[in-house]
């Protein structure tokens, strides 16, 4: 049925999409508009494993790339607290005399040992917007072999899992904001 490997980087800034087609059936006048086929996409910093038969679009896998990478994740009170401490750091730095720049670090101290609810304490994952700016990478490796499909980026294997057969085809690649 025609087994594949592809192995890709996704170069650019965070912002914005990129996508393999794989095994594509039929012609594209638009986006997904392949009669079948399978993709990996890159959009906005969220990787998407999509595969399209008989009409239908099957989201296989998704996955932040922020969060793949995050080893330690700070939770919102968490983040909030170290934005007001260092803030109070600043306006003592910039005090107009030593005595409010005094009071300034001693609150900026307080606040930086005071308690905060932490992700593992079932607090919100304090996740950044992206900007446009940021460098957003990702090596991703697709391997299909029969119904058998594993993915992996940025070295770590992601998914692996059964999928349906597909036909041979073409390839595509899209980008776009």
């Amino acid at each position: 049925m025609g087994d594949c490997k592809l192995n890709c980087e996704f170069l650019g800034n965070k912002i914005g999409q990129q996508t393999v087609y794989l095994k594509t059936q039929g012609t594209a006048s638009g986006k997904h508009n392949f009669s079948s086929y399978l993709s990996l996409s890159l959009e906005n910093n969220i990787l998407y494993l999509w595969q399209k038969q008989g009409g239908a679009i099957k989201t296989l896998y998704k996955v932040d790339m922020f969060k793949l990478e995050d080893d330690k994740p700070v939770s919102v009170p968490k983040d909030k607290r170290a934005a007001l401490s260092s803030e109070l750091n600043v306006r003592g730095r910039f005090a107009q005399n030593s005595t409010t720049a005094a009071l300034y670090k001693l609150k900026a101290f307080k606040k930086k040992r005071q308690k905060a609810k932490s992700v593992k304490e079932e607090a919100k994952e304090y996740v950044p917007e992206i900007q446009i700016q940021d460098p957003g990478d990702v090596k991703a490796e697709l391997t299909v072999k029969g119904s058998s499909l594993t993915l992996t980026a940025n070295g770590q294997k992601l998914c692996q899992r059964q999928i349906k057969e597909q036909a041979a085809g073409g390839v595509a690649l899209e980008s776009g904001l």
